[in-house]
């Protein structure tokens, strides 16, 4: 099982998808890391990234994620993934508004894939942001964050979790509904 959990910066997905990742007792990975640092510059500066800066960030995801499948690893990624056509790119490696986004033919993992979408006011994520330090990404970025945000709708396969709860709290909503996601595909 591959499990994306994704969100606005600030929604905690870097600490819930680690934690998620102990408890599934699988590899995480935190989709920050393989930004290049063209696109970490440009966000410290306060400019939010565009589609052009985000295709060969979200490429290279595509590629980790078709790894550690090959490999019949279970995966937790911590990834923004706000718009439909990155978890598209994501699970696909194809962009629909481009021919070969990532360039040879890819491997489709749509049906593998689990979005956990953490779902926060802006209020809330604001209040997470401030407290934050050492990030990359200022507070001023939150709402072109919030603007971009397209939360995932059926066909894909996602459950969504209030974040305005105690991070126990979180993890077990979220173990739950991974438990019952063979019964229902969209929570």
């Amino acid at each position: 099982m591959i499990v994306v959990v994704m969100g606005v910066s600030g929604s905690g997905k870097t600490l819930v998808g680690s934690l998620l990742a102990n408890q599934m007792s699988c590899t995480f990975y935190d989709a920050d890391d393989y930004h290049p640092l063209e696109n970490k510059r440009k966000m410290s500066q306060g400019i939010p990234l565009n589609d052009q800066d985000r295709q060969p960030w979200l490429c290279k995801l595509h590629t980790l994620i078709t790894r550690e499948k090959t490999n019949g690893q279970h995966v937790v990624l911590a990834c923004s993934a706000l718009k439909k056509v990155y978890r598209t790119i994501l699970a696909t490696g194809k962009n629909p508004l481009i021919d070969n986004a990532c360039g040879e033919e890819k491997e489709d993992h749509s049906s593998d894939i689990l979005f956990v979408h953490l779902h926060g006011s802006v209020e809330i994520i604001s209040k997470r942001l401030q407290e934050r330090k050492g990030h990359f990404m200022p507070l001023s970025l939150i709402q072109s964050q919030f603007d971009t945000l397209e939360p995932p709708t059926e066909p894909e396969v996602y459950i969504t979790v209030d974040i305005d709860q105690d991070i126990s709290k979180i993890l077990l909503e979220i173990l739950k509904k991974i438990q019952n996601k063979d019964q229902s595909c969209c929570i």
